[in-house]
């Protein structure tokens, strides 16, 4: 097929368009279907009414004013021409649309690549949920989280912080978080991220000491747990380099923590706490930050979320439903302040605002009546 148009294919071309289909207009000229729409647009020559209307120089000036804007729709609407008539017109005119404008007023994708170029908290809760949940593509640009269905919202938000258009795509019961930007993803990369990383990664490169504890919420949402019932807190890793890391950063807020290995091996896709190695061909060592004593517990949840907006909601419930908003939540033995009553078959009733109170006035061993429920002095006793 010739790909060069002669001036006798133009001129054949325009007598016989209107009469001819597609089908016998490729066998006459010898060319893909593609470059003869192609080229009868550019010729004025489309079978659409709206390419075959000629354009006033009224228009054309319209056009050259506002086409570098990039919103094909509001052109379209005021001119009253498809968007493929616009953008036709605008290669013969040699006009060309400004790309960051296009972003912005286009509705095309759109994100803000320099994002990761300035330090906020914001920003810092992401690396950290990207450090210990994310993934970053080896031979593309990509960087991506992947979320489970019910915190779909998390990833909403985030796209919203990226000032993003771009919405999760669901994956079975999880949602990802994909997103292909060279500029980020080279950023991302100058602050130590990289692919393959579950053993080898470290700490952001230059994260600044007063967003510590945003990156901690990020990882603690990424790989962490918060046991309400036993009133600990676990962030995990395979990096042995990262927990120290981590270790580190607690440290330096002045929360008391500890790091313990815990051996894992995998077969047929499950996760087996090591019994007997021989058995198995692989082995995968996680290491485990824990916080356990209340005050660095209660420390940190106001040090991670007071005058935050990004985290995961059921974790910081988590911290709600151990205790740490209550008022007592230091005090040690709180069962003694609890109010009590004790009631006899008589229908008599005693009560006292506090156990320590009851200990104080006669009912010095009321704390196994409380347990048992056992009679103690006639009376049986229950927390009011």
């Amino acid at each position: 097929m010739s790909r060069k148009w002669t001036n006798d294919n133009v001129v054949l071309l325009k007598k016989i368009y209107k009469e001819k289909t597609n089908g016998d207009l490729e066998i006459i000229f010898n060319k893909k279907e593609s470059a003869i729409l192609t080229k009868m647009c550019r010729l004025g020559l489309c079978r659409n009414e709206d390419y075959n209307r000629a354009w006033t120089e009224t228009e054309e000036q319209y056009l050259r004013d506002n086409y570098f804007r990039g919103d094909l729709i509001k052109i379209s609407e005021a001119l009253n021409r498809t968007k493929k008539a616009i953008t036709e017109r605008a290669k013969l005119l040699k006009i060309k649309r400004d790309l960051e404008l296009t972003r912005i007023n286009g509705h095309t994708y759109f994100i803000n690549e320099n994002f990761f170029k300035t330090w906020t908290d914001d920003m810092v809760y992401i690396l950290g949920l990207i450090w210990t949940d994310g993934n970053m593509g080896k031979y593309d640009y990509n960087f991506s989280i992947c979320q489970h269905k019910k915190d779909k919202y998390i990833l909403k938000n985030i796209y919203k912080v990226f000032c993003s258009s771009q919405q999760p795509y669901k994956n079975e019961n999880t949602f990802n978080l994909s997103i292909c930007n060279k500029v980020m993803y080279n950023d991302l990369k100058q602050l130590g991220l990289e692919p393959n990383k579950s053993k080898t990664i470290k700490m952001p490169v230059g994260l600044p000491e007063q967003y510590i504890s945003s990156f901690i919420r990020g990882a603690l949402d990424g790989d962490g747990s918060v046991d309400a019932k036993r009133k600990r807190l676990k962030i995990s890793t395979a990096s042995p380099k990262f927990s120290e890391d981590i270790s580190y950063m607690l440290d330096k807020l002045g929360i008391e923590n500890t790091i313990y290995n815990e051996s894992y091996v995998f077969k047929s896709g499950e996760r087996i706490k090591l019994a007997d190695q021989t058995e198995y061909d692989t082995q995968t060592d996680f290491f485990n930050i824990r916080v356990m004593k209340k005050e660095y517990l209660l420390k940190l949840y106001h040090l991670m979320y007071d005058n935050s907006t990004l985290y995961l909601e059921r974790k910081k419930q988590a911290f709600v439903k151990m205790g740490v908003e209550e008022p007592d939540f230091l005090v040690k033995n709180k069962h003694i302040m609890r109010k009590i009553e004790g009631a006899n078959d008589a229908g008599k009733k005693i009560q006292f605002e506090q156990v320590k109170r009851a200990k104080q006035n006669g009912f010095p061993a009321i704390d196994h009546a409380l347990a048992t429920g056992n009679l103690y002095k006639g009376y049986t006793w229950r927390y009011i």
